[in-house]
Formats: structure tokens, C-alpha cells, sequence
């Protein structure tokens, strides 16, 4: 079973997330502050699940 590659546009996509400080074919890395944030909602008690699930803000 192969990976899956990211599309030029994919890439370019999540690029755009100011929370993904590098994209490649294969691989996302995230910042320092995503790291944080994700360590301290889920030693809050909140699954990995509930913190990357978007939910955009209502207006």
C-alpha cells in the first residue's frame, strides 16, 4: 500500500493554513504554536477529533 501524494494545489492549499509551517508531497509539518495549542486542549480533556474539527466562527 502506497502514501498518498498532496497535488501541486493541495499543497498550495494547506499552505495558506497559517498554522502549517511546511507542505511537501508526502508530508504536513505544523508551527510551534499549533503544537501548544493542540498539547493544551487535549490535556484539557478534548480529543484529537473535537480540536481538528473546523468549526468557523459565527456571525
Amino acid at each position: 500500500m502506497g502514501r498518498k501524494k498532496f497535488s501541486e494545489e493541495q499543497q498550495k492549499q494547506l499552505s495558506s493554513n497559517p498554522f502549517i509551517e511546511k507542505v511537501s508531497e508526502t508530508t504536513i509539518s505544523y508551527t510551534k504554536e499549533f503544537k501548544e495549542r493542540f498539547h493544551d486542549e487535549y490535556q484539557a480533556g478534548k480529543g484529537p477529533s473535537a480540536i481538528l474539527t473546523y468549526s468557523p466562527a459565527k456571525t
